[in-house]
């Protein structure tokens, strides 16, 4: 299949699969845009009211057939579909930012200007003890996604292109799996591994 007649029956899927979840008035794919950006197992759409660019890893470019495209972009669009998760996420996104302006308010009051600056390393630490805790609370809700994910596309096919993926030994996939560096301890935090996120599918579709 050539690039252009791969990225047609791409669109396509992510349009049917659009209209399957009911959300096309935010999603109408109409253009593929490839990046090395983000992660291999997953894909993105581009920002705005209505989201037409749909953003796909180029590591899988050509690699993987549009039927194994469609648990991935199924897995993406699940993100949106729940209303209550985005307000969850904003408060717990915001929460550490909160901790800090609180601590140093009461410290303000009760030490005063000058000693302000003492209540620091106590604001810091309940600021990772927060990160921490959103850390884990993001990565299982990536993982219930997934269980919402098996339960439209079917679960053999979830696990084979997850598999798949996973057998390529991508540089990004196999960072996350080792937990490799800060970007992957702590900018990544949130996201579950690709084995753990077979792991998941596996334990929870039996």
């Amino acid at each position: 299949m050539s690039s252009n007649n791969e990225e047609r029956a791409i669109l396509d899927a992510a349009r049917e699969i659009c209209a399957q979840l009911k959300i096309s008035r935010r999603f109408d794919p109409q253009r593929v845009v490839w990046t090395s950006k983000g992660l291999s197992d997953e894909c993105e759409f581009t920002r705005g009211v209505r989201r037409t660019g749909l953003v796909l890893p180029v590591q899988l470019r050509g690699t993987i057939t549009v039927e194994e495209w469609r648990p991935i972009i199924v897995a993406s669009l699940m993100r949106f579909k729940d209303g209550q998760r985005f307000l969850q996420l904003f408060i717990r996104s915001f929460a550490p930012l909160i901790s800090i302006a609180g601590i140093g308010f009461l410290a303000y009051l009760i030490l005063g200007a000058s000693l302000v600056l003492l209540a620091l390393p106590v604001a810091i630490f309940a600021s990772f003890l927060m990160l921490r805790s959103y850390s884990r609370w993001m990565k299982q809700e990536a993982l219930k996604l997934d269980g919402k994910t098996w339960r439209i596309v079917g679960r053999d096919p979830f696990l084979h292109v997850l598999s798949k993926i996973d057998a390529m030994e991508l540089k990004d996939i196999e960072m996350l799996k080792q937990r490799r560096g800060f970007t992957a301890r702590v900018l990544l935090g949130g996201k579950p591994s690709i084995t753990e996120r077979v792991r998941f599918i596996e334990a929870h579709s039996e």
